[in-house]
């Protein structure tokens, strides 16, 4: 939004016209032609209030597209920090999540957060569910709900119930 130069000036224009118009009173006589003047002024200022106002109003808008830039500016760098505090990890298998860079791993413990909310300038982190047969881990999304499966798939285990199991008296 661009306060538009033409209101500004056209009220300036408004109010030269109301100066010009009193300095020519004070050389009226008659009562009928000054009353006449009065009312040309009359409605000379009501419409500079109005550019005034519109101007006002302008200004006011450009106020509030400031302040929305400027929060959306320190919300950007707010993330740029967050964001640089973690890397890209590929955890085997084509699985990838973001996980603490080891120098920021002294002043909180590391763990690693969700790819998908990380994208979406959100910092979730993956909580340990369980490990798969194939040896891969499934962790939660604190911020989504998406389960997540990290690492490469092994083969799997040998089925316990198979196996011999020695009795012991």
């Amino acid at each position: 939004m661009k306060l538009g130069i033409e209101v500004i000036g056209n009220t300036v224009d408004t109010l030269q016209s109301i100066s010009q118009m009193i300095s020519s009173t004070a050389e009226l006589e008659d009562v009928s032609a000054l009353k006449k003047k009065l009312g040309e002024m009359s409605s000379l200022v009501l419409a500079a209030h109005g550019k005034a106002v519109a101007a006002q109003v302008e200004v006011m808008k450009m106020m509030l597209e400031n302040f929305d830039l400027h929060a959306q500016l320190m919300q950007v760098d707010r993330w740029e920090g967050v964001a640089a505090r973690y890397r890209l990890k590929d955890f085997g298998g084509q699985t990838f999540a973001y996980e603490l860079k080891p120098e920021y791993a002294v002043s909180e413990p590391a763990h690693t957060i969700c790819p998908h909310c990380f994208e979406n300038q959100r910092k979730s982190l993956l909580q340990f569910l369980y490990e798969t047969a194939t040896l891969q881990r499934v962790f939660k999304c604190g911020g989504c709900s998406q389960e997540i499966t990290l690492g490469l798939q092994s083969v799997s285990r040998p089925d316990s119930s198979n196996s011999y199991t020695p009795e012991f008296y």
